[in-house]
Formats: structure tokens, C-alpha cells, sequence
């Protein structure tokens, strides 16, 4: 930190201003604010998927529905669908199934 206060004579310059402020921050360890805003929304993220919410059929349509019926919804069964157990999410339904499935094909 000591050397850094040599620059402050040229502390008017933009360039030298903008360079002092990273490796002060930096020498400091603090996280820049950009770097933060990413932090936040990964961590938002990562706290969704551990909830179980973001990757949810729900989710995923009321994010993106034309994408959804596209790739999930015209192959979707809508009675198999309300074979769903309460609480269980299509994915875990599907899965359940195709292991009973399996079970059933290997006895």
C-alpha cells in the first residue's frame, strides 16, 4: 500500500485513477461490485435448484412455455401426468415410472 501513494500525483488522470481503485480493492481483498451482483445471482440460483424450484415443470414453463410444449409438452401424456403422487415433481414421476417399468420387464 505504501507504493501506491507514490501515483497519487497523477491521481487527477482517469486511467491512473481507474487502476489504483482495482489494486487497491484488490490489495484490500475486497470483491468488486460487478463481481458481487454476479455472486448474489449464482447464489440465488444455486438456492433455487437446491429448493428444487428452479428445474420444477412448473418453473420451467412459466419461464419459457413455447420452449416447453416444443421439447416437453407435446410428447407429455395428459394422463399420465395426473398419475403423479402429490408432492412429486414430473421428473420424479417419470423416473418412478421408468423404474417400475424396468422392475416389471425384469421379473
Amino acid at each position: 500500500m505504501g507504493d501506491l501513494a507514490l501515483f497519487n500525483t497523477l491521481s487527477p488522470d482517469y486511467e491512473v485513477d481507474w487502476h489504483l481503485r482495482r489494486v487497491c480493492t484488490a490489495a484490500v481483498g475486497a470483491t468488486p461490485p460487478m463481481a458481487r451482483v454476479q455472486n448474489r445471482r449464482r447464489a440465488y440460483l444455486d438456492r433455487l435448484v437446491r429448493e428444487g424450484k428452479y428445474f420444477s415443470e412448473e418453473a420451467m414453463w412459466e419461464r419459457e412455455p413455447y420452449m416447453h410444449h416444443e421439447y416437453l409438452g407435446c410428447f407429455q401424456d395428459p394422463l399420465g401426468r395426473a398419475m403423479a403422487r402429490p408432492g412429486e415433481r414430473w421428473s420424479e414421476t417419470l423416473m418412478r415410472r421408468e423404474e417400475e417399468r424396468r422392475s416389471a420387464a425384469a421379473a
